[in-house]
């Protein structure tokens, strides 16, 4: 992942960026409940970060089972602004975030800003060191202000 950004980081300039890394705390471990999901035919992709109080159905993750239950049925007659109320209703601790088809990008809940970049949570970063030409990882909390190790 981190060779494909530093590959496109030049065209982050043109258009938003959603990075996700699903852990699989609840739903079914299979591929399909890897997101973002698209939704409202193709003119969004929606993430999540947390858990919700709703009972997911079938294979789907609580997660997905917001986006096709409660999201999608509300945003398909009132668009996403008419939606605002339902996030805002279930998303408790959790963080969520929109990106339409044009790259903008609508967050909820609190993020974290670093940089101008905005992180559902810091529990990825690590403290990093070169030793010999490759990067060690140790399990202590992440001390710089920027959160990559190059």
């Amino acid at each position: 992942m981190l060779d494909y950004y530093k590959n496109h980081i030049s065209k982050l300039d043109e258009c938003g960026f959603v990075f996700h890394a699903r852990i699989a705390t609840h739903g079914t471990k299979i591929l399909s409940n890897c997101h973002g999901w698209t939704c409202l035919k193709g003119k969004y992709a929606f993430f999540h970060n947390g858990i919700l109080d709703i009972t997911a159905r079938n294979n789907m993750t609580d997660s997905e089972t917001f986006l096709r239950d409660i999201y999608e049925p509300i945003a398909s007659k009132y668009g996403h602004e008419g939606a605002i109320p339902a996030i805002q209703a279930i998303i408790g601790s959790s963080k969520f975030a929109f990106i339409d088809n044009g790259g903008r990008i609508k967050l909820y809940g609190q993020y974290i800003e670093k940089n101008g970049v905005y992180y559902s949570n810091m529990h990825f970063a690590y403290q990093y060191e070169r030793e010999r030409g490759h990067i060690s990882r140790y399990a202590r909390p992440f001390v710089s202000d920027y959160p990559y190790p190059y």
